[in-house]
């Protein structure tokens, strides 16, 4: 399963691994955590914090198209962005100061949101989108620090990706009220 779990990751990652070490990159992104599980566990428990926005909103996946469209997402999104904002970014930055690497590549992690997501979502262009984008960028950049593994963090990723209502939220058919 493992073998079957790298070799599918390394085929949908390798446009972020050009120049990142390619299979050798994705294959130590994916190895067990080293140091304190702790920032494992943070890493998962930010992916929970939009849980109650799902439980309140789930039935608005009303089609077949918008789950099937969502399930897109978080099965390829967490692997290409945490390849490439954490993992092959990070592992460029090494000399940088560690702080400075984290706030870096945590800036462009979320300002890559609006950019690119909220060209047409309201949601996703708006500053409490920027803000909650970075921070769990900032988390998950300390956690790969410290623990050099990129594997716990794709998940916390994709229950991000699940419980925010991600496609629901690009395609406009979810707009928190506080976004209006």
């Amino acid at each position: 399963m493992a073998a079957f779990t790298t070799d599918t990751v390394e085929h949908v990652c390798s446009p972020n691994c050009l120049g990142g070490g390619g299979k050798e990159a994705v294959h130590r992104w994916l190895r067990p955590p080293r140091g304190a599980w702790g920032w494992s566990a943070l890493a998962i428990l930010v992916g929970l914090i939009p849980l109650q926005l799902f439980l309140q909103n789930w039935k608005l996946f009303d089609s077949f198209d918008l789950v099937l469209l969502s399930l897109l997402l978080i099965v390829i999104n967490p692997f290409l962005e945490e390849g490439y904002w954490r993992g092959l970014l990070l592992d460029q930055m090494q000399a940088w100061p560690g702080w400075l690497s984290v706030v870096y590549s945590s800036f462009f992690f979320a300002i890559d949101h609006p950019l690119t997501f909220g060209v047409f979502s309201i949601a996703n262009r708006h500053p409490v989108t920027f803000i909650s984008t970075f921070i769990m960028g900032v988390v998950w950049a300390i956690a790969y620090k410290k623990t050099g593994s990129l594997r716990w963090l794709i998940v916390g990723h994709l229950l991000v990706d699940i419980f925010n209502l991600s496609v629901l939220a690009i395609l406009n058919v979810f707009v928190p009220q506080v976004m209006r």
